[in-house]
């Protein structure tokens, strides 16, 4: 499988990944234990995962299984999880990152994403996230971005992660931590996909020498359309030009629209939970987009208009789109 370097630390990382957002969310730890054992199976290495999405400890009892059996050497596994909202605060790095590796059952992670810029007061007593009288999540007013990259490159050093990186940031909050950062930014992970490509991030992060993880590369349609944190649902597949394109490789249309972002060096993390369908999903190093093709491709963007995922993931205290953080605002550097 195809690597690429991110960041100064030269760590070399796969091109593409299993993610596991919705993949049960601890409801069903048998369901992500399946889904784990099928992608080692299928010969993928790079797992994504998050604390906030409450599976760590179901993906990590297949990886202590493997290591354990001898199944997979530590260091051919890639393993990126990410400091949820609740803990974006300097003094919670520490605590929340040896929980997730205690739930992994790993010494290390090979990267660590803060994975919001926005975050929620946590009540530490209780344990819980606050909310105000009237049951609603309560906002940070603004969020110590460089307080917590301090930390995470303690950590760092320390030898308990291997590489550092954000999602969901824009690309003037990715500025200002490289301005006055000691390890620089190795990954963004935001939404990207066949009519929202990032074309203006991603060229501002190119600048910055930051690399790009894709979520939503295949629509995720299985979302709720209901859901507050959804704008609006692509079906990619059925899209024309993907499926000529698809039809003339012999491949599907996921095949299709995975190959067309790893061409450009964007790294992908494709959810799923069938066997048959993770193995055609990381079948795409066996063939090449012509430059046709990846030009009519580049063509079905339709700019921020499109965009499919927003902040709105709880019922929070205040309207997000007021926070200062808020990364996807009218006056956003990456909008177009």
């Amino acid at each position: 499988m195809s690597m690429e370097k991110v960041g100064l630390q030269t760590v070399s990382m796969p091109l593409a990944g299993l993610g596991t957002w919705a993949a049960s969310q601890a409801t069903d730890s048998a369901e992500v234990e399946a889904t784990i054992e099928a992608a080692l199976e299928t010969g993928v290495r790079m797992i994504d995962t998050a604390t906030a999405y409450f599976n760590e400890a179901a993906i990590g009892s297949v990886l202590k299984k493997w290591l354990d059996a001898g199944k997979v050497k530590r260091q051919d596994l890639f393993i990126v999880t990410k400091l949820p909202m609740f803990a974006l605060d300097p003094s919670a790095v520490r605590p929340t990152l040896e929980q997730s590796l205690k739930h992994l059952c790993i010494d290390y992670l090979d990267l660590y994403l803060i994975h919001s810029p926005i975050a929620v007061e946590f009540d530490r007593e209780k344990g819980t996230i606050k909310k105000n009288d009237e049951g609603k999540v309560v906002l940070k007013s603004e969020t110590n971005h460089i307080g917590i990259w301090r930390e995470m490159e303690k950590l760092v050093d320390e030898g308990k992660i291997r590489s550092i990186g954000v999602s969901n940031f824009n690309s003037l909050q990715l500025a200002n931590i490289m301005k006055q950062c000691k390890i620089p930014v190795a990954v963004n992970q935001v939404e990207c996909g066949l009519y929202f490509q990032q074309k203006k991030l991603r060229d501002n992060m190119a600048k910055m020498g930051i690399k790009v993880m894709a979520y939503g590369s295949l629509g995720s349609s299985g979302r709720d359309p209901k859901s507050k944190s959804t704008s609006k649902i692509h079906n990619v597949f059925e899209d024309k030009v993907v499926v000529r394109i698809a039809k003339a490789h012999g491949k599907t249309p996921a095949q299709v629209l995975l190959r067309h972002q790893v061409q450009k060096g964007i790294i992908v993390i494709p959810k799923s939970v069938k066997k048959l369908r993770i193995k055609e999903n990381f079948g795409i190093f066996d063939f090449s987009l012509t430059d046709p093709e990846m030009k009519e491709l580049d063509a079905q963007d339709q700019g921020t208009s499109a965009k499919s995922f927003n902040a709105n993931f709880m019922d929070y205290d205040r309207k997000v789109e007021t926070l200062r953080d808020y990364p996807w605002g009218p006056n956003s550097p990456d909008n177009y």
